[in-house]
């Protein structure tokens, strides 16, 4: 049973809440088991403190409380802020042994128990994310940094309570590539004012946003007049950095260092709290992806730029949606973010290509909405959760490291 009563206190509203969990393996009348939902109360109970476009942060109140009884919870909205990072405090330590219990008896869970564990949280949070190995090695080295082979009950009700806020982070916007050249010069793509615009007004749902820009050397690979005989929007094989070689589109001169093509379109809205990423500038490769470069031998500052912003899930428009914002999508998904791709702030260089990119964003992952689709909610996300823990267990390793010194 879920007992919820709510009040305003001094303009705040206050709830307070018993939030359920569910007993160790019960036995049905017939002697079999019960599988409860053991993170569904958990969740529900995030989900709806976790609500966008107020992100709602709570905060336990200041008054000491036994831990068999509830706990007030005020809740202060303010659009975009940080995750509710006290939220796992709403749950008294006896209520999350009743969690550990649902996984054993004795005073620590074992490795078997531990990996049911992880199997059911990623689940839970996601159904199609599939954790790798690595990935379960590193919430092991978290709970059980040891090695015992044993997660005391201490420990998980510490690392759960670090964890548990980590599950969603803040949403961006990323802005691809909304340049001179893109809206109206060398290389225009069609109706690419119009995406400038509707960028302008989605941008206004966002507190964090990162631009992109092509930021070419005069003698950047991808120009065709580099190449003699070489015909626009052709293709030819190229030798590449890291030793291979690759088919490379030849374009029009566009978005060179230091020209008016290369600038933002003095119609795009710009604040002085957005983030700027350059890309391209190496000369012998091309730089589609705002995260990498083509042959990925060089990761730009964008992952760092959100990581460290706490962002878990990102939107991206800008242009071209067949290049530069379709693999920028694909590789936002590869550093673990949720994706989203906004198909009425984006337009392509051809249909075609068009075609091929959102058959492949649909198969890595990326959700492709419109503008007035976005969702209210931050989506649960099982990577971010991981890459924090890898960061508490990489914080953990400077602070011994900084004593050894």
């Amino acid at each position: 049973l879920v007992k919820i009563a709510t009040c305003t206190c001094e303009g705040e509203t206050v709830m307070s809440s018993w939030i359920p969990c569910h007993p160790a393996k019960e036995q049905n009348t017939d002697g079999t088991k019960t599988n409860p939902n053991f993170f569904g109360d958990i969740f529900g109970f995030f989900e709806n403190a976790c609500a966008s476009p107020s992100r709602q942060r709570l905060d336990s109140t200041s008054e000491p409380e036994s831990q068999s009884k509830k706990r007030d919870v005020v809740i202060r909205s303010s659009h975009q802020q940080k995750p509710p990072y006290s939220l796992v405090d709403g749950l008294s330590d006896a209520e999350l042994a009743r969690n550990f219990n649902f996984f054993t008896r004795d005073a620590a869970m074992s490795p078997r128990a531990f990996n049911e564990f992880l199997d059911q949280l990623f689940h839970e949070l996601n159904p199609n994310f599939v954790p790798s190995g690595e990935d379960k090695d590193v919430m092991i080295s978290l709970f059980d940094p040891e090695r015992s082979g044993l997660v005391s009950f201490s420990t998980f009700t510490h690392k759960m309570r670090e964890l548990m806020p980590r599950v969603v982070g803040n949403r961006a916007l990323i802005v691809v590539d909304l340049q001179n050249d893109f809206v109206h010069g060398s290389l225009a793509v069609k109706e690419g004012i119009q995406v400038v615009h509707a960028v302008n007004q989605l941008r206004e749902k966002f507190e964090i946003v990162g631009m992109t820009r092509d930021w070419h050397p005069q003698d950047h690979i991808s120009f065709a007049d580099n190449h003699p005989g070489a015909q626009v929007f052709s293709s030819k094989r190229v030798n590449l950095p890291d030793g291979t070689t690759g088919d490379q589109v030849m374009w029009p001169r566009h978005c060179v260092q230091y020209t008016e093509g290369a600038e933002f379109h003095n119609e795009l809205m710009i604040s002085n709290e957005d983030f700027v990423i350059s890309k391209g500038l190496d000369s012998r490769v091309d730089s589609y992806s705002g995260f990498f470069d083509n042959c990925r031998s060089f990761e730009t500052r964008l992952r760092a730029e959100l990581r460290a912003r706490q962002v878990s899930e990102v939107f991206v428009v800008g242009l071209a949606y067949d290049y530069c914002v379709g693999f920028t999508a694909l590789d936002a998904i590869d550093c673990g973010f949720v994706v989203y791709v906004v198909e009425d702030c984006t337009r392509a260089v051809a249909e075609e290509s068009k075609k091929r990119m959102v058959e492949s964003l649909k198969q890595k992952g990326v959700h492709v909405i419109k503008s007035n689709e976005i969702p209210d909610k931050i989506a649960m996300n099982p990577k971010f959760m991981i890459e924090a823990a890898r960061d508490m267990l990489q914080g953990k390793k400077k602070r011994i490291n900084s004593l050894v010194c």
